[in-house]
């Protein structure tokens, strides 16, 4: 079950980054709307973690 956790952890921090490269390079075209893709990359992260952790105590209070 860590195990399985640990593959989805990374998978989505995998996600992440290709996201924050992504909003990135929109702010680098557009020059504009920096302030709205951090703080939209700061509510995906934040809602990641939150669900991570959820998912943490989930597996630990079950096993």
């Amino acid at each position: 079950m860590c195990v399985l956790l640990l593959e989805k952890e990374r998978y989505f921090w995998c996600a992440m980054i290709y996201m924050w490269i992504f909003l990135n390079d929109l702010t680098f075209i557009h020059g504009k709307h920096i302030f709205l893709a951090i703080a939209y990359f700061l509510c995906i992260g934040s809602a990641a973690a939150v669900i991570i952790l959820y998912l943490k105590l989930k597996s630990s209070g079950s096993s």
